[in-house]
């Protein structure tokens, strides 16, 4: 009876993923509800799957990870990395590097999202080009570690609780490699051409059309530009900024000639890219301004933080002003820049109406910011605060990080607590701050694996699993071990892609291992083919969170995933079958 309940959950679950009308979370409470109600499994024990210490990993990863990018580290990296060139492959072919390399340790590809979107719109490329390719370069370096992504870690924790070992740190590094170097020459230099080039998140191809920001620059005493005419600045190497008028005793001047000198307390207004703009303000001594004030003071403010956000088609700003909406009386929100898709502006910034796709650079109240920019329509480009890199925290950053690693590598303490320890210490040295240390983490990736890990040892429990090992031992009785493997990393692929990676490995895992026992082999050749099955979510959008966050912001759609897709999954089954073979058979 209990196997029959096993099954009818497990289709029930895989119904409600297709379905896509709940969260895959909460799909995951429905099935731990019914396997603990019809006494599947103890009802006093249906939430112990929380205190597995693969969930508290995947826990310490997330925060982990959100110190990286609080440092500023990521932010320098990434920048570094953006190559000279105007081919697509010369901005994918360094940033999937450096995504796979930084997957191993981190897992979501949030984290680099809004700094690759920045760099294609600075190249006036369309950001549906990268976006995919870093998703898929996130699962790629996921299969590096055993900290890289949820099913090395779930895999690692099933093979603990059945032999009393886990995997080593990096164990999977010896067979992923091979695949991580095939997938980014693949994603590179083939992959991206299957994309869509003119998809934009909000369906507006000026969204990734406009390059330079709008804005107003205070000339006050201190300022070097004072005497100095337009046409020095314009034919000037030092910056590239465009003067478009100057606002002098509340009066604007778009109509200027380029011998015009600027004068003590003129408003300069400019066009420029956010580089630019800060280069040109630090080496002339200008104030940014807002509604005719200075905002000099409050950037020295540490709980003031500066964002770049993009109007959304259904925002309730369009067609209304900064002025209209009272941006700085009823949210406390300065406007400092935004885009603008006229050629030539003729109305202060706070007056201009904002349209779907305009990007703007806003600053707040840290703390207040990620909420308010949702209540506004808008999508955050960077994360509070990332703009400017912290020498001292990524120093800090870096030392903990390594002595998390070697902890682990090193045996000297299990990852499940060498990790949570090091993301309790950046936390204490002020890496990551007090308020964002929940906010780092997705918790419904975590309600999820907590539902889920029941039902994987139910299976096992209940003889589910190893019903389903013989009914695959059946088909491949007489087939050699490379078709045996074969069979596994495609089945778990499918899986995968249907439903999650997470859901995947704790579903198939058990089976693994009931194979494993039927023909009397170690059981680590079956588990690492989990492992990597669980990791190649390249056909569709829903197998990884990486793959549906990249969804909206880069345009695409189902078949988009499929074009690119398969080219990995197939270097994964026909290369990863003779690696698994060669190193863990």
């Amino acid at each position: 009876m209990n196997q029959i309940i096993i099954y009818f959950t497990l289709i029930l679950l895989l119904v409600l993923f297709l379905w896509d009308r709940i969260r895959y979370d909460f799909v995951a409470l429905i099935g731990l509800f019914i396997i603990s109600i019809t006494g599947v499994i103890p009802i006093n024990s249906a939430f112990l799957g929380f205190s597995n210490p693969a969930v508290v990993t995947v826990v310490s990863v997330m925060i982990i990870s959100r110190g990286m990018q609080q440092s500023g580290l990521l932010d320098m990296i990434v920048r570094k990395l953006n190559w000279f060139g105007s081919k697509p492959i010369s901005l994918i072919f360094p940033l999937s590097i450096f995504t796979t390399i930084a997957s191993a340790f981190m897992n979501n590809v949030s984290v680099i999202m809004p700094i690759s979107i920045k760099l294609t719109k600075k190249r006036k490329q369309s950001p549906s080009l990268i976006l995919m390719p870093l998703a898929y370069a996130t699962l790629l370096g996921g299969m590096l570690t055993l900290v890289g992504s949820s099913p090395n870690i779930i895999v690692s924790s099933i093979r603990k609780e059945s032999f009393g070992a886990s995997f080593q740190l990096f164990d999977f590094f010896k067979v992923a490699i091979f695949l991580v170097i095939l997938g980014t020459l693949y994603l590179s230099l083939i992959g991206w051409r299957f994309l869509p080039k003119k998809k934009s998140p909000v369906k507006l191809e000026e969204t990734t059309k406009v390059e330079d920001y709008c804005t107003e620059l205070l000339v006050h005493k201190e300022s070097k530009l004072i005497g100095t005419t337009l046409k020095d600045i314009s034919v000037s190497n030092l910056y590239q900024v465009d003067i478009i008028g100057i606002i002098r005793y509340h009066k604007y001047l778009h109509h200027i000639s380029l011998n015009e000198k600027v004068e003590l307390y003129d408003i300069l207004m400019i066009k420029a890219d956010a580089e630019d703009l800060k280069s040109f303000i630090e080496g002339n001594n200008l104030m940014l301004m807002t509604e005719d004030l200075p905002i000099i003071d409050e950037l020295k403010d540490k709980n003031i933080s500066m964002i770049e956000v993009v109007v959304m088609k259904d925002s309730p700003i369009i067609n209304k002003t900064a002025f209209d909406l009272k941006l700085r009386e009823k949210y406390d929100i300065a406007l400092l820049a935004k885009t603008s898709h006229r050629s030539q502006v003729t109305k202060r910034i706070y007056q201009q109406k904002f349209s779907a796709g305009d990007v703007l650079l806003i600053q707040g109240n840290t703390v207040r910011l990620p909420e308010q920019i949702v209540d506004l329509g808008c999508m955050a480009l960077t994360e509070p605060g990332s703009m400017l890199a912290d020498p001292k925290k990524m120093i800090t950053y870096s030392v903990l990080f390594g002595l998390g690693v070697a902890l682990v590598t090193f045996g000297v303490l299990p990852v499940h607590i060498a990790f949570p320890l090091t993301a309790l210490l950046m936390v204490l040295l002020n890496v990551i701050p007090y308020r964002d240390v929940y906010k780092a983490v997705d918790w419904s990736v975590i309600v999820m694996i907590g539902s889920l890990i029941p039902l994987g040892r139910a299976m096992t429990a209940s003889g589910a699993a190893d019903h389903i090992s013989k009914l695959l031992l059946s088909i491949t009785s007489f087939s050699a071990p490379w078709f045996i493997v074969g069979i596994i990393l495609l089945l778990t692929m499918l899986v995968t892609n249907l439903l999650h990676n997470a859901t995947a490995a704790i579903i198939l895992a058990p089976v693994a291992l009931e194979i494993a026992k039927a023909q009397a082999i170690s059981p680590d050749l079956y588990l690492m083919t989990v492992a990597i099955g669980a990791c190649s979510a390249f056909l569709t959008p829903i197998g990884h969170q990486s793959n549906t966050l990249v969804m909206g912001p880069g345009g695409y759609s189902y078949g988009d995933y499929w074009k690119v897709g398969w080219g990995l999954m197939l270097i994964n089954l026909f290369v990863g079958v003779p690696l698994l073979l060669h190193f863990w058979g």
